[in-house]
């Protein structure tokens, strides 16, 4: 009975036995299928990959080749698809590989995989729709021909307008993937990651947020452009040689028009001739009036707010008050925006200029017209010819970079990275009325606007109230203590002021005066109103170095607080202008002493020295991993920057 019902059972399991063996080989096959199709996906993305190196070479080669960004738009589009099929692939894994931190060496690198999948996939998708998007423009420009030489009559903004209006939509889906992508990044642990892997992250992870607003900007370039009704611009070109709050003295003043993307007009003069002294002018700053006799306030002097988005609207309102004409916007530009711009677009040929003009020599030239502008024409030869004359080189210094902009040989690449660096060091100023666009010039920080915020704040201002140049060779060096003193923050600030030109004057002669050459203008005394922007509620205690006479207080724009005064300095001498104040307690409120330090424009840089003494007993910690109650920082200030300092521990 036993031996029977024994083999009876026998058969039962033989075949579960099969069943498992069978099911056993079914996952193994089919394992094998979905590893097989993981690695064709795989192998197809990195050789896609390797593609793209070459073809991203050629753009720097061949900028308006459309051929090369059409092969980038199919590497793209393929490379999307293989990343998505690899998500899906492995997706099913995701869970385990989120868990496997603790796998030695490698283990890091698995658990984020399915992140930076996800982070990849999300900018593929959105670089592919922006070169859906560009590719049009692209090949505009392509097909562009350089303007004759008696016109500007330029239409390419019209002929890629309809295809800006057609995209506006589609950008918006850009904006949406970079914000995910970024925000995929930001969660990822850099410590997982291998260390160069991790660099890269780091930098995106910069880059993103950075570049985000410019996505939000091209959506209202149809606008900007005049797609429903003309725009008109104002181009102020100010010479930072002769420093003033927002990057130099107005020289020249431009008017653009635009309408339906064709450029209508584009002229470009004297500041000094827009002039309409028929008109009741307002009355001039207090500042402006006690240091250098103005009583009334001409387009000139109107970016006497560092304020650029209030100094602006105070150059359209004298605009439209001595021309007679409204604008939509402003954008200005300083010396050192010339040479770098031109250095993208060299070489630039100007009628009456022997030499192309490059990066290298434009100043030089710049400086040289000035002494000679006409037919050799100089102050001493006809100083009313001369006076009329001498800013004739920056007109056809514009006009020559436009033509050369839509002519056809142009390293657009490396136009976009000068523009880029012009405008993040506060070289290029923009304010626009549309307020959309403002908005993204304000996320960019490229608006010169002044922002306190609710912590430590400190911005320098110097304006050359002196009729002169010196600002061509004057340094100055910022140091910055705070520290913690009877029960309260304080703030020390040392300026120092170096004039190297070595040369005997008699006496600093505060009036106008040109002199035979630029170079002239640049040895001469130093007369400069210092304006110091701190947080609201701060106190002076003692200002050395200024002035007393002129020393004030007094509230700033967008809730700041100011300390203002005057010094001179001679050639060959330097000064030091030394502020302590008391900061109110919020500078380093929940624990945290965050620091904004704006950079003024029309300065290439500062040498910035930053220090921090923590109340005796506290540990602070900073954003490097350095612990203790002090710190110092040195920075050569190019653009603004923060500095943040944690309290980790109360005094004892």
């Amino acid at each position: 009975m036993t031996r029977s019902s024994s083999g009876k059972r026998l058969p039962y399991r033989q075949l579960i036995g099969w069943m498992l063996a069978g099911l056993l080989l079914l996952l193994i096959l089919l394992g094998g299928f979905k590893g097989y199709r993981i690695y064709i996906h795989a192998r197809s993305a990195w050789d896609t990959a390797r593609d793209l190196i070459p073809l991203a070479r050629q753009v720097t080669a061949s900028p308006r080749d459309v051929t090369v960004y059409q092969s980038i738009l199919q590497d793209l589009s393929t490379l999307e698809a293989d990343a998505v099929a690899l998500r899906e692939e492995l997706s099913p894994f995701f869970p385990v590989m989120r868990r496997m931190g603790w796998v030695p060496r490698v283990g890091g690198l698995v658990s984020v995989s399915p992140d930076l999948l996800e982070a990849g996939i999300a900018l593929l998708t959105g670089g592919r729709i922006s070169l859906e998007n560009a590719l049009p423009l692209l090949e505009a420009f392509a097909e562009a021909q350089a303007p004759s030489e008696d016109t500007l009559e330029i239409d390419l903004m019209a002929r890629i307008l309809p295809s800006l209006e057609a995209s506006a939509s589609s950008w918006r889906d850009v904006g949406e993937e970079l914000d995910r992508a970024n925000a995929i990044l930001q969660g990822i642990d850099l410590s997982q990651l291998p260390p160069q892997l991790a660099h890269r992250i780091w930098k995106l992870r910069t880059l993103l947020p950075r570049a985000r607003p410019l996505v939000d900007l091209i959506p209202s370039l149809p606008e900007l452009l005049g797609a429903r009704e003309e725009r008109a611009y104002l181009i102020i070109a100010q010479n930072s040689d002769e420093l003033r709050a927002t990057g130099g003295f107005i020289s020249g003043v431009g008017l653009v028009r635009l309408d339906r993307g064709k450029l209508t007009e584009l002229t470009f003069r004297d500041s000094y001739a827009v002039d309409n002294l028929s008109q009741p002018h307002p009355p001039a700053p207090d500042a402006l009036r006690r240091h250098m006799g103005a009583e009334l306030l001409f387009l000139r002097d109107a970016n006497w707010s560092p304020d650029f988005p209030t100094s602006a609207q105070v150059i359209q309102t004298l605009y439209r008050l001595d021309q007679g004409v409204e604008t939509q916007g402003v954008i200005a530009f300083d010396l050192i925006a010339v040479r770098m711009l031109v250095d993208a677009l060299e070489p630039l040929d100007v009628p009456g200029v022997e030499a192309p003009l490059t990066g290298e020599n434009v100043l030089a030239q710049i400086k040289a017209a000035w002494a000679r502008p006409a037919e050799g024409v100089t102050i001493e030869q006809d100083a009313r010819e001369w006076w009329r004359r001498r800013k004739d080189f920056m007109p056809a210094l514009v006009q020559a970079a436009v033509r050369r902009l839509f002519a056809g040989d142009v390293d657009f690449v490396r136009l976009g990275r000068a523009v880029w660096q012009a405008a993040n060091e506060k070289h290029i100023l923009i304010y626009l009325d549309d307020p959309s666009a403002q908005e993204a010039i304000v996320a960019l920080g490229w608006d010169g606007g002044l922002r306190p915020g609710g912590h430590d704040y400190l911005a320098v201002f110097d304006t050359n109230v002196g009729y002169n140049k010196v600002n061509a060779v004057v340094t100055r060096e910022m140091d910055y203590t705070v520290a913690w003193e009877d029960d309260a923050w304080m703030g020390r600030l040392v300026l120092t002021y170096t004039h190297p030109i070595q040369i005997d004057l008699e006496a600093c002669i505060h009036r106008p005066k040109y002199g035979r050459t630029y170079e002239d203008m640049t040895r001469r005394c130093y007369w400069d109103y210092v304006r110091v922007y701190v947080p609201e509620g701060s106190r002076l205690i003692r200002a050395e170095g200024l002035d007393p006479v002129t020393v004030q207080e007094m509230p700033g724009e967008e809730g700041s607080w100011v300390v203002a005064g005057l010094f001179v300095m001679r050639p060959g001498t330097t000064r030091v202008v030394q502020l302590t104040y008391r900061l109110p307690d919020r500078v380093a409120k929940d624990g945290i002493y965050r620091l904004r330090v704006q950079k003024q424009p029309g300065i290439v840089e500062v040498r910035l020295r930053l220090s921090f003494i923590g109340p005796p007993g506290t540990i602070w910690r900073t954003a490097d991993g350095q612990r203790g109650d002090r710190f110092r920082r040195e920075a050569a200030l190019r653009r603004d920057i923060t500095w943040e300092v944690y309290r980790l521990a109360s005094p004892e």
